[in-house]
């Protein structure tokens, strides 16, 4: 707090992987309601945990020049664990945040794994340093090849068994009497 108090007037841009996500976006989240001015920020997401419905409204409108990219990964069935089963969180690293693609909030589709961004050599010098430079056009990136079967058949049905998961402790609580008795 003490830093977005003294430096209002700079502009900050935040970098997070997975539940990093979560934490910076919830923290950020968190400051803003509790009513403290926060100077400009750029959030750039990778693979993030966050729900793909999450609400970024909050922190795009408290100050006009806020931007989110959400870097998505082809191939992050890590996310499929969480949106199914971990309370709380989805996979918006995999299929971006829900509603218009702007300038101000976009997802950005590359084809790879949960950690790809640390992998891919030049994928961070291409995608992530000019952001500090504000030498980037931030636009939309989509080179994800697309399968029926993996995109839509199975992507639904792990979004689907997202309803479920607050049943499964449940389950297995019902499961272990079952088998202990």
């Amino acid at each position: 707090l003490d830093l977005f108090k003294a430096n209002h007037d700079k502009q900050f841009v935040f970098y997070a992987h997975s539940f990093g996500t979560y934490l910076a976006v919830r923290a950020v989240d968190d400051i803003i309601k509790s009513g403290v001015e926060v100077p400009q920020l750029t959030m750039v997401l990778a693979g993030s945990v966050l729900p793909s419905n999450y609400n970024l409204n909050h922190i795009l409108e408290h100050n006009k020049n806020n931007v989110i990219i959400n870097d998505c990964g082809n191939n992050d069935y890590v996310l499929w664990i969480s949106e199914a089963l971990v309370p709380s969180t989805g996979m918006a690293g995999r299929t971006g945040f829900y509603g218009v693609n702007n300038s101000r909030l976009v997802n950005r589709y590359h084809p790879g794994n949960h950690s790809h961004y640390f992998e891919i050599e030049g994928f961070m010098e291409k995608y992530w340093l000019p952001i500090l430079w504000k030498e980037t056009l931030i636009g939309n990136t989509d080179i994800r090849p697309f399968s029926f079967i993996e995109h839509g058949i199975l992507e639904q049905l792990v979004v689907f068994s997202r309803k479920l998961k607050f049943a499964y402790p449940l389950l297995a609580i019902f499961i272990l009497y079952y088998l202990l008795r």
